[in-house]
């Protein structure tokens, strides 16, 4: 989102504490953002176009060894709605990214016990379900993601799990963000 410049900032919002932090924002019933508070001052925003929003992973969750069991017209099938679907998304311009796995059996489960790299061939669990692939949407609020996470094929024959990213990395974010208070 791209804010105005800082002559429009209202000033401060609260002097009694050097370490006052609050974050609130006001969002008009259009979804357009009105102010963002944050720390000692008001930054006023009048534009209607202003969005607030955040990204969704959308983690399809699939039992693989039903695809082979289907026939070609059913795979035809499945594969158009899934095609239609990215389409809505791309057009509705929330999909931010997308891409399927390869089966479970191709992958290579990794991990360190004691100093020594253990590595296995497959997964790392054996269950019904297995992760398939993946959307990043980009939408207004939790409810939108569900949304769309309903409208997904995967919904009726697996499991659609819908879970916010954080924004940056611990390359471009404070550590202390993901650490407990001191």
């Amino acid at each position: 989102m791209a804010f105005p410049d800082e002559s429009r900032r209202a000033g401060p919002i609260a002097a009694e504490s050097e370490k006052f932090f609050a974050v609130a924002v006001e969002i008009a019933g259009d979804g357009g953002v009105i102010a963002i508070v944050a720390g000692h001052g008001a930054l006023l925003i009048n534009d209607p176009s202003a969005r607030i929003s955040m990204r969704y992973a959308l983690l399809d969750y699939v039992n693989e060894s039903g695809w082979p069991e289907l026939s070609r017209a059913e795979q035809e099938h499945w594969l158009g709605a899934y095609r239609a679907y990215m389409e809505a998304m791309t057009n509705a311009g929330v999909l931010k990214s997308s891409g399927g796995l390869q089966r479970t059996s191709t992958a290579t489960t990794v991990r360190v016990m004691d100093g020594k790299t253990q590595v296995l061939d497959g997964p790392y669990t054996d269950s019904k379900e297995q992760l398939g692939g993946f959307h990043i949407i980009e939408v207004a609020d939790l409810d939108a993601a569900i949304s769309w996470a309903a409208r997904s094929p995967t919904a009726l024959h697996g499991i659609v799990e819908v879970r916010p990213l954080w924004e940056g990395t611990l390359l471009t974010r404070d550590m202390n963000d993901f650490m407990k208070p001191e």
